[in-house]
């Protein structure tokens, strides 16, 4: 609305509805803040009296929609705060959602309103209000603030100021809404003062109201509290209605907390804000402290007073700590509390070059480990942590992984000799570095596999019990005092096992009581014979 419709407005309606229109009208206001009424903690039963009579147009009934489903989804809705319920106005009243219905018939009842096509008989609903709405059976609370919000275009057909008495009488407020031009008595229906509780609005501002109407509302029922809002540990913001000051007046802001250190005495704050403002956001406070606030308007001698308790501080892990690293691998720890936090998010990668690699992790986890990482790399670490107030925090840290051992030289030359049925020798020539031993892997199909270790010193070793006809696998790796070398690798078959021997019948010996050992050996003993097989490194 213009300058120019506003003044003539003003010249056509009464000069008590004039600085409500001006102050709280669609010039500068539509956009309000709805965040006051969701973080109010008033008890409010709250009932909109909606005009669908044959007197409104189709866009004021589409504004009403709107209007209406900005301004509930603005409270915070249920059964032990704000109760919404939606009454209608034509022939006959017609209440379509009642207090003890759940919050989302709101938006089904909404979507499928239309028009009534009959007379505005709003004084019978008013009555009816009375009488069927605000009552235990629909879902009324006795401890609760009882407040009609009417939207309506200026008319009616039947006489609204008596049915409007009786409702004020028992203790509800009433807020009127009118998009029309003539008063038709509606000063005498709005409760008082009527500057605070009666709007008119052009029909195409209508639905942007919600703002202005939502705090209306709240301070219908607390008129002489500031409202508190966005809390966090050092901070809130304190609200107010904006008729509470002038444009040419200044407004102070007492706050002090309620109690101090034994000994000491509590922090008092002073701070000027003009008078035309409606909220202001005090910061730099204490955490988990309790502060009483007085707004004063020293021109009208008013004050508007509070109290507010900041919230907990949010303890959080401070830093990343590097507790193991491994060649391939970082272990990082974040030491501290963690109730505060919903979850980790990790994000890691080598400080030069790519790829950047991301984790999430469940807000009860210490550390982490990480891997597989490059060996001998700086790695640039970044753990976001996400509170459940919503905030966030970051933390980082870069730590080297650790220089792999470098690779031995491996023996050479390996060679798979006097293979038969059952057995094959495995043979190598070492490097040029003494090995401190050999480890010797056999491999088979199947899976079948077995190994052996052998002293530095051996390179042959005597691989027996094999199956015939079958390719295996020998491996060799060299061990040295510091670090080892790769695997070599040779593969040879067994031979066929050979067709058995009919064996001849020979005649019986004579039984000595030593058997004689062959010409030209010795004879060793089951000891001796056991450390001559092994130092030939024969294997069974």
């Amino acid at each position: 609305m213009g300058a120019l419709a506003e003044l003539l407005l003003c010249l056509l309606l009464s000069a008590t509805l004039c600085p409500a229109d001006v102050r709280r009208g669609a010039t500068g206001q539509a956009g309000a803040d709805l965040s006051v009424c969701r973080a109010s903690h008033h008890i409010i039963d709250l009932l909109l009296l909606v005009d669908i009579s044959g007197s409104i147009t189709t866009l004021e009934l589409n504004q009403t929609r709107d209007l209406v489903q900005r301004l509930t989804g603005g409270f915070d809705v249920g059964p032990s705060r704000v109760q919404v319920s939606l009454l209608l106005v034509s022939d006959q009243p017609s209440l379509v959602v009642n207090f003890l219905e759940p919050h989302f018939m709101m938006r089904h009842a909404l979507d499928g309103l239309e028009y009534g096509w009959g007379d505005t008989n709003s004084g019978r609903a008013l009555d009816y209000a009375r009488e069927h709405v605000f009552t235990s059976e629909a879902g009324g609370r006795d401890n609760a603030s009882r407040v009609i919000l009417w939207i309506t275009d200026g008319l009616s057909t039947d006489d609204v100021t008596a049915p409007a008495r009786r409702l004020k009488e028992t203790g509800v407020k009433i807020l009127v809404v009118s998009t029309g031009r003539r008063s038709a008595g509606l000063h005498f229906v709005a409760s008082e003062p009527s500057e605070d509780t009666l709007f008119f609005v052009a029909v195409e501002s209508l639905s942007s109201m919600a703002g202005v109407l939502c705090r209306a509302v709240i301070d219908s029922v607390a008129p002489r509290a500031l409202q508190v809002s966005e809390v966090t540990p050092h901070s809130f913001r304190v609200s107010w209605p904006r008729n509470f000051g002038r444009r040419d007046d200044h407004l102070i802001l007492d706050y002090s907390q309620n109690g101090g250190a034994q000994g000491e005495e509590p922090k008092r704050f002073l701070r000027r804000v003009r008078g035309d403002m409606d909220s202001a956001l005090l910061s730099g406070l204490s955490p988990n402290t309790t502060y009483e606030m007085t707004l004063l308007s020293p021109q009208h001698h008013d004050a508007l007073w509070a109290r507010a308790r900041t919230e907990e501080e949010e303890q959080t892990p401070e830093k990343i700590l590097i507790r193991n690293r491994g060649v391939h691998s970082l272990s990082l720890a974040w030491p501290g509390t963690l109730k505060h936090v919903l979850r980790f998010q990790v994000l890691y990668g080598p400080m030069l070059g790519s790829p950047v690699r991301s984790l999430t992790l469940n807000g009860s986890v210490d550390g982490v480990t990480l891997s597989p990482l490059r060996p001998n790399t700086i790695y640039l670490v970044t753990v976001r942590l996400e509170l459940r107030s919503g905030r966030h925090r970051t933390l980082s840290v870069s730590g080297r992984t650790l220089q792999g051992m470098p690779r031995r030289p491996p023996p050479h030359s390996l060679m798979l000799t006097d293979v038969t049925s059952a057995s094959l020798v495995a043979s190598w020539a070492r490097s040029g570095r003494p090995a401190l031993k050999y480890e010797v892997h056999l491999g088979a199909p199947g899976g079948v596999s077995r190994s052996v270790t052998v002293p530095g010193h051996v390179q042959m070793v005597v691989l027996q019990g094999l199956k015939p006809d079958i390719l295996h696998s020998v491996c060799i790796r060299a061990v040295y005092k510091r670090g080892s070398s790769g695997g070599l690798c040779a593969k040879e078959k067994t031979k066929s096992a050979p067709m058995p021997r009919r064996q001849a019948k020979c005649p019986p010996h004579a039984k000595t009581d030593r058997q004689r050992s062959p010409p030209g050996r010795r004879w060793f003993g089951p000891i001796q014979e056991g450390r001559r097989r092994h130092a030939m490194g024969i294997v069974h």
